[in-house]
């Protein structure tokens, strides 16, 4: 009975660990994922950082966005992608967003070759297509639906589409250069699947947070739709290479367990 109790002390004490970890430490982290992107000669050599699924509201701080900015900046990109889900739940949040403030610290984010985003399914629900785009904006982002454009003094395509749950994706290439370097930013890494990929080389997605809890045998049962085929990491599809970022919120819960939030730094050479 001593020996069954001291089990059950240690395996309560364990759980009480992990769960604080999860709750008050993981989530507060922020680390610098280096990727790299090979571009088979298309473009000089050029450093990106892409981040999502930030989720500002009340389970993560707008103030958290002058150190990503700081570390966002520290990488001396060349480029920078948001991949959507900025906001979490605005209806609810939106007397804790001050916009000003927000678009100011986002205006501090500098990249020569431009910043460009798209829309979650979080900033087109719960209110926030009210002021996504505006915010996003007047911080210097270029808000991609459904739209390319080549990047000036680059061999570089930059598309978006349009969020698949909540708003109307489609691609269409004509007219974009063959020989660029063609990136598509699309929040949910399942929609791929239903793209024409042609001319593609490079996704860049978030929305399943990595799972946001890795757990054995039940992260991949509560992988939001959109992300239950492809989720984290690299991927091969057709022509492409797909990156799922972990991200840097949380939602639902105010937790994270094995995804460390991050920006992603993306060494792209010839």
């Amino acid at each position: 009975m001593k020996k069954l109790f001291r089990f059950f002390l240690i395996l309560f004490a364990a759980a009480i660990l992990v769960g604080g970890y999860a709750r008050f430490i993981e989530p507060n982290l922020l680390r610098v994922s280096r990727q790299k992107v090979s571009t088979a000669g298309k473009t000089e050599p050029l450093t990106a950082v892409f981040f999502t699924d930030t989720h500002f509201g009340s389970q993560y701080s707008p103030r958290n966005l002058a150190k990503i900015a700081e570390k966002i900046n520290a990488q001396n990109p060349d480029l920078v992608f948001f991949g959507g889900d900025f906001f979490d739940a605005y209806w609810q949040d939106a007397d804790l967003l001050d916009l000003d403030m927000i678009a100011e610290e986002l205006s501090k984010i500098q990249a020569p070759l431009g910043k460009y985003a798209v829309w979650g399914n979080h900033d087109r629900g719960g209110g926030a297509s009210r002021v996504y785009e505006n915010v996003l904006s007047k911080g210097g982002f270029t808000v991609l639906s459904n739209q390319w454009l080549s990047v000036p003094d680059s061999n570089l395509t930059i598309a978006g589409v349009d969020d698949a749950l909540l708003g109307s994706p489609s691609l269409n290439l004509e007219g974009a250069s063959p020989e660029a370097f063609t990136i598509l930013l699309s929040h949910e890494p399942d929609l791929i699947a239903d793209l024409p990929m042609e001319g593609i080389d490079l996704v860049l997605s978030g929305h399943s947070h990595g799972g946001q809890v890795t757990l054995p045998f039940l992260t991949e049962k509560i992988l939001p739709p959109g992300s239950q085929r492809f989720y984290k990491g690299w991927y091969a599809w057709e022509q492409a290479d797909l990156f799922v970022s972990s991200g840097i919120g949380t939602t639902k819960l105010p937790v994270r367990l094995g995804n460390i939030p991050e920006i992603c730094v993306l060494e792209l050479t010839p």
